[in-house]
């Protein structure tokens, strides 16, 4: 988490909705004069083996791993916005995050100006519905919180 500065965080997990909170995180950031930082959760799913005696993870450098080619990906698509905001005095920084996404943003957002989610992300069930992080994050946030859908994402003026 950033210290004093007017910053705007965004998460991200690859989909088209999340690139689009991302690519709007940007310009709004523009007009708040604020940092954006672009979050990617992570954790490894606890498993059972049918039996129920045997609990345990995943390989966690599997999923480590792939968050972080999600969020290199993500960061390498919106370059040239960032370095667009960089120009202006503005810092655009990704970050890879161990968590389950909503309470790990829900933690991010303390202290933040605003935050920014996709709608719904890869695990979606209904194109209609709010996803399960999304609607986590709008209910427990401690800042504003902008639900951004994949045809939303604006330039500024």
């Amino acid at each position: 988490m950033a210290g004093d500065r007017n910053r705007v965080v965004v998460g991200v997990d690859g989909s088209a909705e999340s690139l689009a909170a991302v690519r709007w995180a940007i310009a709004e950031a523009w007009y708040r004069h604020a940092d954006v930082e672009i979050i990617t959760c992570w954790y490894p799913p606890l498993v059972a083996e049918a039996s129920g005696y045997q609990v345990g993870f995943l390989d966690a450098d599997k999923y480590a791993a792939k968050a972080l080619q999600i969020l290199d990906a993500v960061v390498q698509s919106v370059a040239a916005d960032a370095d667009g905001a960089r120009v202006e005095g503005r810092a655009v920084t990704g970050r890879l995050l161990e968590g389950a996404p909503g309470p790990t943003l829900v933690a991010e957002s303390k202290g933040a100006a605003l935050i920014v989610v996709g709608r719904r992300g890869r695990g979606g069930l209904s194109r209609l519905l709010l996803g399960s992080v999304s609607r986590h994050v709008v209910d427990h946030a401690e800042c504003p919180v902008v639900i951004v859908t994949a045809h939303a994402a604006r330039e500024p003026d």
